[in-house]
C-alpha cells in the first residue's frame, strides 16, 4: 500500500478540527430533526425531494466532512507515531484504523464509546469505512444506497478520533495553534 509522508502531523489535525467544526454547525438541524440519517434509501430520496438544499447542506456536506475529519485525524496519528512520518494513502477508514498503533485505537475507543466497547467502535468503522466516497458522491451511488450510514455514528467517530489526536498533541506539549503556525512559515 502506498504511503503518504507528512512532516507536520499537527497540520492534518488542524484541518480535521476545521472540518469537524463546519460539519457540526451544518448538521445540527438535520441531526435533531432526523435523529441521524435514516438508512432506508427511499427516506433519503423523500427528504431530498422535499428540500434539496437543506438535504445537501445538512446531511451530505456534514457526512462528507465527518468522514474526512476522521480520516485526517487517523492519518495525523499514524504520521505522529512513525519514524518515517508516513501514513496510508487511502480514504478507507478500516485500513487507516488497522494501521494505527494499538494505543491510538484504544484511545479513540475510549473517546467514542463510554463503555470502551472496541467491537462496537469497530462496527461503526466497518459501516463507515468508505463513508468519504459514499457521502462525497452521494448522488452517483447506484440507487442512492447509503450502506447503512448513520450520520450520528459518523459524528461520534469523527469527534472521538479528533479528541484522542488532540489529547496526544497536548501530551506532547504541542497545541494546534503552534502546529498551524509552524506550517505557514512563521
Amino acid at each position: 500500500m502506498r504511503r503518504l509522508t507528512g512532516q507536520y502531523w499537527l497540520s492534518w489535525l488542524t484541518m480535521s478540527a476545521g472540518y469537524l467544526r463546519v460539519a457540526n454547525g451544518a448538521s445540527s438541524g438535520a441531526l435533531s430533526a432526523l435523529g441521524g440519517v435514516p438508512p432506508d434509501p427511499k427516506a433519503f430520496i423523500e427528504i431530498m425531494r422535499r428540500d434539496p438544499l437543506s438535504f445537501v447542506t445538512e446531511i451530505v456536506v456534514p457526512g462528507t466532512l465527518y468522514a474526512l475529519s476522521t480520516e485526517l485525524s487517523m492519518k495525523g496519528l499514524a504520521i505522529r507515531s512513525r519514524p518515517d512520518d508516513s501514513c496510508l494513502a487511502t480514504h478507507d477508514l478500516r485500513e487507516l484504523w488497522d494501521d494505527l498503533a494499538d494505543s491510538d485505537r484504544h484511545g479513540i475507543t475510549r473517546q467514542v464509546s463510554s463503555t470502551s466497547d472496541r467491537a462496537g467502535v469497530e462496527r461503526i468503522i466497518e459501516c463507515h469505512r468508505h463513508a468519504f466516497e459514499k457521502w462525497r458522491y452521494f448522488l452517483e451511488v447506484t440507487g442512492n444506497d447509503t450502506g447503512g450510514l448513520v450520520l450520528r455514528d459518523l459524528q461520534r467517530l469523527a469527534t472521538g478520533t479528533f479528541l484522542h489526536a488532540s489529547a496526544m498533541a497536548k501530551a506532547n506539549q504541542v497545541n494546534l495553534k503552534a502546529g498551524l503556525e509552524s506550517t505557514d512559515g512563521s
